[in-house]
């Protein structure tokens, strides 16, 4: 493909019929030897009217969670980014027919899917810092880019309210760096 003098792209559907942990981690390995120059993540959602369609319907194809999806996608995506190869979308773009009732039967399917990834490694990354005190008890002020707000709170600021049950001594202040207190839990 670049011998022709195109560039290479590579789209990934984790979740597809007979795929496992083992499988997807060998597509992503395969992925980062080929080195493309993008790659886009879709996690596999049955669409009505398809071949996938008569298999879930039959009972013969169960789709990934939405959190196990958004979990791999977010590994997947970090491996690549760290390879340095662009990951220009993750999830099905919203819109149009796939938003029409009853189009997608089941999967992983979620309009935000993309910001839910990028939630998801903040939140790593928050109780990755929180393991290092079990004990985490009073203010605890975490500092952000400004554009990564919405990220670290998670979806409905799922993160926030994860963060306040699992550390309930705890109180939790977002802080934009170079503004003001953002927030608290």
């Amino acid at each position: 493909v670049r011998q022709a003098g195109f560039s290479l792209g590579i789209q990934l559907m984790p979740g597809l019929p007979g795929d496992t942990m083992d499988t997807m981690r060998n597509s992503l390995e395969q992925t980062l030897q080929m080195k493309p120059s993008a790659a886009r993540i879709y996690p596999t959602v049955v669409i009505r009217d398809t071949v996938l369609a008569g298999l879930y319907e039959q009972g013969k194809y169960v789709p990934l969670s939405l959190p196990e999806a958004v979990h791999i996608a977010a590994l997947m995506k970090l491996a690549m980014e760290r390879q340095g190869i662009k990951v220009i979308r993750t999830g099905l773009q919203s819109g149009g027919e796939l938003d029409q009732q009853g189009t997608i039967l089941a999967g992983p399917y979620h309009p935000a899917f993309g910001e839910m990834v990028e939630s998801h490694f903040f939140d790593c990354m928050a109780e990755e810092l929180f393991e290092r005190w079990p004990e985490l008890r009073g203010e605890v002020v975490l500092h952000h880019a400004p554009r990564d707000a919405s990220k670290l709170r998670g979806q409905h600021s799922e993160n926030l309210k994860r963060w306040q049950e699992k550390y309930p001594q705890a109180v939790f202040r977002l802080q934009a760096d170079g503004t003001e207190s953002d927030s608290f839990a």
